[in-house]
């Protein structure tokens, strides 16, 4: 009752986003490439849209390119994970039959705690309401919604099961969509969720730059021919 847009969150009280979230922004951005470019540019890019997003109705199995959930950083979440585990090991260890009970409900308390403390840290509460003609706010319009602090990095791991024929393109592409991508988030419209997206692809420190270069060019190559 207290919020009325909650975001979604993990098992630790960090706030993440599912991965057909995180692929709805990346098709968002694809399209909006895809739309401004001219036709033959779009027929060549298409192929690889399709290859990496899929088509409408497509299955999970159809496309070639896995998006997982998006998370805070792993040495974060970790670092709790295993705090709250030394903690419940430590009140666990020689514990007394007759303590069962009170210790496990000190974990549980413990836990819940740990859980509403990490909501507090990384998001806070925002108040909106409309506005009537008369700089009156309207009744009724007051809504409380949860935003991510500014600063926090999330992750997501993605997957490509393509070939290594169709790789230079794809990736292109997928680098130019994840540059694309500047807000996210149900209140985008509304100068909430500016964000700034990168890709990396193991040690390889340039991958993203190398093959947004690899984009521009090819873009840059078809206009001339026109």
């Amino acid at each position: 009752g207290l919020v009325d847009q909650e975001l979604l969150y993990d098992s630790l009280g960090f706030p993440m986003a599912n991965g057909k979230t995180v692929k709805g922004w990346l098709v968002e951005a694809c399209a909006d490439i895809l739309a401004g470019l001219d036709k033959q540019s779009t027929e060549v890019l298409k192929e690889s849209a399709d290859r990496l997003f899929g088509k409408p109705g497509d299955g999970l199995d159809e496309t070639l390119l896995f998006i997982g959930d998006a998370h805070f950083l792993d040495e974060i979440r970790e670092q709790e994970a295993q705090e709250f585990e030394d903690t419940k090991r430590r009140w666990s260890q020689d514990m007394p039959a007759d303590q069962y009970e009170a210790v496990n409900r000190n974990i549980v308390n413990y836990y819940n705690k740990k859980v509403k403390l990490n909501k507090e840290s990384y998001s806070r509460i925002r108040y909106q309401t409309a506005i009537e003609d008369t700089g009156v706010a309207k009744d009724g319009s007051l809504r409380a919604i949860r935003v991510i602090n500014r600063g926090n990095t999330l992750v997501s791991e993605l997957q490509y099961f393509g070939s290594e024929e169709n790789e230079r393109n794809d990736f292109a592409l997928l680098c130019a969509v994840v540059s694309c991508v500047r807000r996210i988030g149900l209140n985008r419209t509304r100068g909430l969720g500016r964000v700034k997206c990168s890709l990396s692809m193991n040690n390889d420190n340039v991958f993203f730059e190398r093959h947004i270069n690899t984009f521009v060019n090819f873009v840059g190559t078809i206009l001339k021919e026109d």
